[in-house]
């Protein structure tokens, strides 16, 4: 019992919620949805009597959720008998208030105290232990008292747990998603100083997780942002430091040093979903509206999409042009390929790129136009066989056909597209361990190979540079020797700035190729880089050291060294060319 207290034993260890004549329930412990919605009143037979009143400055009651820190001592009222005592034991006692994890009574009784407070609790059995009781220090049908102070209290509405931003749900919003990192949302706002004057009132459209120039700091807009649900309204009280500083804010309707009161209204969430074939957010998709179900089109099956595109003055270049085509083909420009991939029915997502190039589209009238706005709704498509449903036949010649393709669009200069049926192949041949037949499993194997190692090719071109170390890896792994893959990762290396690894890699290939004049040339650079390299670090702490040596006979150091980092050095130099193996696809 010392090392965990008595009252703490769950409901079910003292009685069973059978036993227990206490509808845990009504108490609201059904759910963490309703902790807001909890009753101060007491039930009948809990006695509360307040033996010290909390300060005056006190005024918060924990509620359901708050993590509440106590000491206590208890004792039966028919005979004084101490049975636990947190004081005596020398420890706080913790716990998370409205989770059923004490005895009911107490659940009630802490949710009116301030904290500072100590207040005498008399619990009859039916809030307590029942009439099984707690064997052997409580009898069965025992009433019993608390003495308990309320040391503190920790709120699951104080975001930052420090005071500085707490948050009330004033208005419970729809459904269970919340914004996250990245996604558009829209705010009705409504702030005002602690005394009702109001000082700011709009509509707010901005990304989580970016600054608003002229409002709320980041961080604690992000905080409350990211908890909402459509349509629920909060309300949040800001400290100074997390609103508008000592400094005061909007044209001077806030004073320095001010407390704000914020009410926030979610009216519309827009999620950010990367679409990109290189999986590094270049392409992403904002949705304006969802579609229906799960399931997005499938490689190599027929979608129908309508398509807008829009400058970013707002003029229209293509209105409502609906595309019918077969996914993956490579029909259209990689942002509409990318893009279909990751539409549901009738969802509408409007798409930006980092690169503009990708905006370029023959059959759209697209080109030179800089940045624009594609709006593209999925209109509908054809459902593909679910892939458990493929036999390990289809699944190696699905691979074949991806690695086909990607060698066409390689060719092309399409690498995007390449590098995604190359991804594509080893998804396809994923789980080769289960495979039976074993000419089927050999040939499925070697797609696997030649995928990963025409990966790391493509990644080379478009100067993935770590990505494409990471393909080499793989391979040599198993093929400590294969020629392709120490060249590539020579060259990769190369420009990450690790010229010792690089001169490594290229002296093997070199060593079994002699006549190899592209490794050679590799070799060459690596070293020379690392030699400027060398020669530049040297500097720096010579100037380093002789600044040191000026400051202890009291001068000042007159130059400051520039510090370039290995790559920018790898950069000065010319980059390696490619091998022959490397003009074309096909490992």
């Amino acid at each position: 019992l010392k090392s965990q207290p008595l009252l703490s034993v769950a409901p079910s260890s003292a009685m069973s919620d059978e036993e227990s004549d206490y509808d845990y329930d009504d108490a609201g412990y059904d759910g963490m949805d309703d902790l807001d919605d909890q009753d101060e009143s007491l039930p009948e037979g809990l006695i509360k009597e307040v033996l010290k009143e909390a300060p005056d400055t006190e005024w918060r009651k924990p509620k359901n959720g708050d993590e509440v820190i106590v000491h206590y001592d208890g004792t039966l009222q028919s005979d004084g008998t101490k049975f636990d005592s947190s004081r005596d034991r020398g420890e706080t006692f913790k716990f998370t208030l409205g989770m059923g994890k004490v005895i009911p009574g107490w659940e009630k009784g802490l949710a009116t105290m301030k904290r500072g407070e100590i207040s005498r609790l008399t619990i009859p059995p039916n809030l307590a232990y029942g009439e099984d009781g707690a064997p052997p220090k409580i009898p069965g049908g025992a009433t019993i008292v608390f003495e308990v102070e309320l040391l503190d209290f920790i709120s699951k509405n104080d975001l930052f747990r420090d005071g500085g931003l707490f948050k009330e749900v004033v208005k419970k919003g729809k459904g269970y998603e919340t914004p996250s990192q990245g996604d558009e949302v829209v705010l009705d706002v409504v702030g005002s100083l602690e005394d009702g004057t109001e000082v700011d009132r709009r509509e707010l459209i901005f990304n989580v997780g970016d600054e608003v120039p002229g409002f709320l700091p980041t961080k604690g807009l992000t905080k409350v942002v990211k908890g909402m649900k459509q349509q629920e309204t909060a309300k949040c009280t800001i400290r100074s430091d997390y609103a508008y500083g000592d400094a005061g804010g909007l044209e001077g309707k806030v004073p320095g040093g001010a407390t704000v009161v914020y009410e926030f209204t979610l009216k519309v969430t827009r999620t950010m979903e990367d679409c990109s074939f290189t999986e590094d957010k270049s392409l992403m998709k904002k949705k304006m509206k969802d579609g229906q179900g799960f399931k997005t089109p499938e490689e190599f099956c027929k979608a129908t999409i309508r398509v807008s595109v829009a400058k970013a003055s707002g003029e229209n270049i293509v209105s409502d042009r609906e595309l019918s085509f077969v996914v993956g083909l490579g029909k259209h420009n990689d942002l509409i390929e990318a893009a279909a991939l990751k539409l549901k029915k009738g969802e509408v997502g409007e798409l930006r790129c980092s690169d503009p190039s990708m905006y370029a589209s023959e059959e759209l009238g697209v080109s030179d136009c800089g940045e624009v706005v594609y709006t593209i709704e999925c209109v509908d498509f054809d459902r593909a066989p679910d892939k458990w449903d493929l036999s390990d036949t289809d699944k190696v010649e699905i691979a074949q056909k991806k690695k086909d393709m990607g060698g066409e669009f390689f060719k092309k200069g399409r690498l995007l597209l390449a590098l995604h049926k190359y991804k594509g192949v080893k998804s396809a041949v994923e789980h080769t361990d289960s495979m039976k037949d074993r000419e089927l499993k050999t040939r499925a194997l070697d797609l696997k190979r030649a995928a990963e190692l025409n990966l790391g090719m493509v990644n080379l071109k478009l100067k993935r540079w770590s990505e494409a170390l990471r393909h080499c890896n793989v391979i040599l792994t198993k093929e400590p020797g294969n020629i392709k893959s120490l060249y590539r990762r020579a060259t990769a290396q190369y420009y990450l700035g690790d010229f010792d690894k690089c001169m490594l890699d290229a002296m093997r290939v070199v060593e079994a190729e002699p006549n190899n004049a592209e490794a050679r040339k590799v070799y060459t650079q690596a070293k020379q880089a690392q030699k400027a390299h060398d020669k530049k670090a040297k500097g720096f702490f010579g100037n380093m050291c002789k600044a040191f040596g000026q400051e202890e006979k009291g001068e000042q150091a007159t130059e400051q060294p520039t510090e370039e980092t290995a790559e920018e050095t790898a950069k000065e130099e010319d980059p390696p060319a490619a091998t022959d193996g490397d003009k074309e696809a096909g490992a």
